[in-house]
């Protein structure tokens, strides 16, 4: 539709509410307590897998924790190793352009709304 209306390739990733709540259920324990990390989730286009998107993900021992999930992949850096991070490596590669990758504290906004 997006690309009929506006002559646009854009490639988009859509989730049921009940898809986008198993996301955000699954995501690592730590997240919700610690404050020293940046977290984000990466969503991903099928029929890549969060498997295909581990093999490609370069990160940083010490630094990143990178964790699969069902349709995303976790990702948390320290924040005092954010200029050391191997995680925005990814963007350069291929896959990238198969997922949407979104703020830890975003995602929780817009599963807020969804539930309203």
């Amino acid at each position: 539709m997006i690309h009929k209306q506006f002559h646009l390739p854009v490639r988009v990733v859509v989730l049921s509410h009940k898809q986008y709540k198993t996301v955000l259920d699954e995501v690592p324990k730590g997240w919700k307590t610690r404050k020293d990390i940046r977290c984000y989730i990466a969503f991903i286009k099928k029929p890549v897998s969060s498997s295909d998107v581990m093999k490609e993900m370069q990160p940083k021992e010490g630094i990143d924790v990178i964790v699969p999930g069902t349709g995303a992949v976790y990702m948390a850096t320290l924040l005092s190793g954010l200029t050391k991070s191997g995680i925005n490596k990814i963007i350069g590669k291929k896959i990238y352009q198969d997922m949407t990758m979104r703020n830890y504290n975003t995602s929780k906004k817009l599963l807020e709304l969804l539930e309203k």
